[in-house]
């Protein structure tokens, strides 16, 4: 038998340069993809999920109390003395302190949480399988250590909070934030007037 022909040692190189060429090009998109995905359900800055990612996994453990009996608390977060913080040491420093305060909740809740960046110095949790009980007591204790670390690097930071059991049959997941935020922002009025007062 005859070798095959020139041209058919450089056509099959040819054509498996192409199929390892078309492999490691589907793996690079299928990375690509991965990576956008994850940036397009991540907050930049804290690693956190962002709102959008937040709400399409809250309505998803909404869906599942449907199901099935699910206890869950709502809590919405906001930062005490933020604009100052940025107003007077810069958004360097501003930074730094969202991103503290990230690195407690992550270290301080369990993987089935949803804790997300909502906005600016605003957070969201829901803090699946827990009553509003233990979510308080959760919750004072990052914010006393957060206020800790504050007093460490000289900065006046604190936290204030709203929490909310929904309802039974309640799948009104704006309406839920909506009544935290309410309750946020009377504790915010009761320190004030705390601090006003002292």
């Amino acid at each position: 038998m005859r070798p095959p022909p020139y041209p058919f040692y450089f056509y099959s190189a040819f054509l498996l340069v192409c199929v390892f060429h078309s492999f490691f090009l589907v793996q690079r998109l299928e990375f690509m993809k991965e990576r956008a995905e994850f940036q397009a359900r991540t907050d930049g800055l804290t690693g956190l999920m962002n709102r959008r990612a937040f709400f399409r996994a809250a309505t998803y453990i909404f869906s599942l109390r449907d199901r099935m009996p699910l206890m869950f608390v709502v809590v919405f977060v906001d930062l005490d003395g933020f604009k100052e913080i940025n107003d007077t040491m810069g958004h360097d420093m501003g930074d730094r302190v969202l991103c503290k305060f990230a690195q407690l909740v992550k270290n301080s809740f369990r993987e089935t949480d949803i804790i997300s960046r909502y906005g600016g110095d605003e957070f969201v949790f829901l803090l699946v399988d827990t009553d509003i009980e233990n979510a308080g007591l959760l919750m004072g204790r990052i914010e006393e250590r957060f206020t800790d670390w504050g007093k460490e690097e000289g900065i006046n930071v604190g936290v204030s909070w709203g929490m909310k059991v929904p309802g039974k049959g309640c799948n009104d997941l704006d309406g839920i934030l909506r009544q935290a935020d309410a309750d946020l922002y009377k504790e915010k009025t009761r320190k004030k007037a705390v601090r006003y007062l002292g």
